[in-house]
């Protein structure tokens, strides 16, 4: 991994996002505002990054604005591995309490060895830190700190409420896709973590107005482009490729607000439909995993709707099929359904990832990603994992397989 690193970082100086992250941080740090030098005023190599984007990881960022950016892109992807280290760390812990065998610990380090997760790690993005902030935010929701259940008084209860909205609110400002999260919050009538969440995210966003929201929206409108991946968040230069490159850019090219609320529309079908099922099933195991895991990869920025597809595959097979059994169902059909689009469409021939869409041009369907990729071997380990864990206990149920979530 850190020798991956060492040749990323060297062959794609001024290609990765912590580049952008290093930009925001230093306008910050120079004059109070991330907006007001770009990477040319700063004397900063970026490919494709003018300026920093979110707003948010500038602030993030600033401490590393006292490094040089050689400096500042290792630190960044150090403390990245460490929050990998971490989460690997709870996600084994989850996986043992539910006894859900050994293969299933290795289903999981393949779930981390998936090339969107280190593909993320290399080119400077946050999925780490945001699995972090979204697996504390579930814990705290659900009363688990150490897998033990217990009662808490009301002052435990607000505390825990604060510290996911807290969460959840510092995840929102790193990455735009868990904002989802408080719509499902929301659907579960979780009023106070929602209602902290959306205040620390509108509050940043008023300390931050004048021409920072201004720029954070035109930003957005201008660069989420409905590519034949529907979920591709795909950003800057590579966005703009990825949609020129496909057949399907049509009159949503002269429409940004057009291009946005689709995009809008799109996700916010899929934060209805796959966040009201997390906040229905037990806590564990499918918190840590849907919250950490599947966000990660719907927020790549690479062929995102492959990853997408993975993800909800592994989400539907993980989850109790005796809690919510026709649901479950349901969702495995439809991540199946959902691998037949095709793969070369999300991939521009300039894309840096093209070689995938020639290697697999003779599957033309997802199929081909979903046969030859870790995430694949990762779900099967987990659910031979599970099956192994049932033949050890017969006519026990796990934590996944009762109750809700919230409820």
């Amino acid at each position: 991994m850190i020798n991956l690193s060492a040749i990323f970082l060297h062959f794609n100086a001024g290609n990765n996002d912590s580049v952008q992250y290093y930009i925001g941080a230093r306008s910050l740090h120079l004059t109070g505002d991330p907006y007001r030098l770009s990477a040319e005023e700063l004397g900063v190599e970026s490919r494709h990054w003018a300026f920093c984007y979110p707003p948010g990881m500038a602030c993030l960022f600033l401490p590393f604005a006292w490094l040089s950016l050689p400096a500042a892109s290792w630190l960044w992807l150090s403390l990245n591995l460490l929050f990998s280290l971490l989460l690997a760390w709870q996600l084994a812990r989850v996986l043992k309490a539910n006894n859900l065998g050994k293969s299933a610990l290795l289903g999981a380090v393949l779930l981390f060895a998936s090339p969107p997760y280190l593909g993320g790690l290399l080119i400077g993005q946050c999925h780490a830190w945001i699995a972090i902030l979204l697996a504390g935010a579930f814990l705290a929701l659900s009363g688990e700190t150490s897998l033990e259940k217990g009662q808490f008084s009301p002052r435990e209860l607000l505390i825990r409420d604060s510290l996911a909205g807290l969460f959840l609110a510092l995840a929102v400002l790193s990455k735009l896709f868990p904002g989802l999260l408080i719509l499902a919050l929301l659907l579960k009538k979780r009023w106070r973590p929602a209602a902290v969440a959306g205040a620390g995210v509108l509050l940043f966003l008023l300390l931050t107005a004048d021409q920072h929201l201004e720029f954070y929206c035109k930003f957005i409108a201008a660069n989420f482009y409905p590519t034949a991946s529907a979920f591709n968040i795909s950003l800057g230069g590579m966005g703009e490729r990825l949609f020129h490159a496909t057949p399907y850019a049509g009159p949503l090219t002269d429409s940004p607000a057009l291009c946005l609320g689709f995009k809008v529309a799109v996700m916010g079908i899929l934060a209805f439909w796959v966040g009201r099922w997390w906040f229905i099933n037990r806590p564990g195991f499918a918190s840590l995993y849907a919250a950490g895991l599947c966000l990660m990869l719907l927020g790549s920025p690479i062929a995102g709707f492959y990853h997408l597809n993975l993800a909800w595959l592994a989400a539907a097979i993980v989850f109790p099929t005796s809690a919510k059994g026709n649901l479950s169902r349901a969702l495995l059909i439809t991540g199946l359904a959902l691998t037949w689009i095709p793969v070369d469409f999300s991939l521009g021939s300039d894309s840096p990832y093209a070689w995938q869409r020639e290697a697999f041009q003779f599957l033309r369907n997802g199929w081909g990603l979903f046969l030859l990729t870790p995430q694949t071997y990762g779900v099967v380990l987990i659910l031979a994992g599970i099956l192994q864990g049932a033949k050890e206990k017969p006519g026990t149920k796990t934590e996944m397989g009762q109750g809700g979530l919230l409820a």
